[in-house]
């Protein structure tokens, strides 16, 4: 596959070696590079300023020889050329050459890859929305956020996780249930409870697995499951599969309380280490962020 800019700056050197035409002295390579402001084009190039000694003519001259020489070779690749200065070449290139330009480097899979491969394993953790109720615009702007550097992440060739932190413990989803089981009794929610619509369906859901209102413990844990599967869908339309999960409830188990210190530690600096009940142990090198 060509390079357009490494294509423009060859057709230089060979208007520039036509013009020679054989003429001694030095054949110096012309610079081909960005000028520093737009009204100077999108390229410009000192070609016509390095013939002039071997030419014994003006740049100036050279210079407006060159455009025309350039303007044949690169009829539908440039747009005009303007000469400027004691002898310099501006270029200004066509919409048809951008066009060309953008499908080869969208046909690479080496686009806005590093030259070294970064490497190593990300976890990254987004979304994480309070599992209370269906996902909003909100959660799905940090799901857009946290896949697409997860995704510019895995382009370096690191080896991404996607997590989504459950928050199944607390006032919150204590709430969540106590408005379920309002529901199922027929009540209105409690004041500070959820109202939606939603909560009403989880109700004749649980109730047609058998689940009564007075059972809290059952009625948090499987409302939570089944929001947590409702996110997750909406999530997978979005485009944003998730890796892994991990469950507040699992940080706060009662065993984990009989833990030694000395163990996360360990858990933390072993490869080897088994990790305490309730998580999963990293692996090593593993970096961890949050969206």
């Amino acid at each position: 596959m060509s390079d357009p800019v490494s294509d423009l700056r060859a057709a230089v050197r060979d208007a520039a070696s036509a013009l020679r035409d054989g003429a001694e002295g030095d054949a110096a390579a012309p610079n081909f590079e960005r000028p520093p402001k737009a009204e100077f084009g999108d390229y410009s190039t000192n070609a016509a300023m390095l013939l002039a000694p071997s030419l014994g003519e003006k740049p100036r001259g050279i210079a407006e020889r060159l455009a025309g020489e350039l303007e044949g070779r690169l009829s539908s690749e440039i747009e005009r050329v303007e000469v400027a200065g004691p002898g310099f070449l501006n270029l200004f290139l066509s919409e048809a050459w951008y066009r060309r330009a953008a499908a080869e480097l969208a046909a690479t899979e080496d686009l806005g890859r590093p030259a070294g491969a970064v490497g190593g394993e990300v976890l990254i953790e987004f979304v994480s929305a309070n599992p209370t109720g269906p996902l909003t615009a909100a959660g799905g702007r940090h799901a857009a956020y946290g896949d697409a550097v997860a995704r510019a992440l895995q382009h370096t060739g690191a080896l991404v996780s996607r997590e989504y932190y459950v928050n199944d413990v607390g006032g919150q989803v204590e709430r969540f249930a106590a408005s379920i089981a309002a529901r199922l009794k027929g009540e209105p929610v409690p004041e500070d409870g959820y109202e939606g619509e939603y909560i009403g369906e989880l109700a004749k859901r649980l109730a047609a697995d058998g689940v009564g209102p007075d059972d809290t413990r059952e009625l948090l844990s499987r409302g939570v499951e089944l929001m947590r599967a409702e996110i997750e869908e909406t999530l997978k339309r979005y485009g944003v599969e998730l890796t892994t999960g991990h469950r507040s409830a699992r940080c706060t188990s009662p065993e984990l309380s009989t833990v030694p210190l000395r163990t996360f530690a360990r858990a933390a600096t072993s490869t080897r280490a088994r990790a305490p009940p309730g998580f999963a142990r990293p692996a090593s090198g593993m970096t961890r962020t949050a969206s």
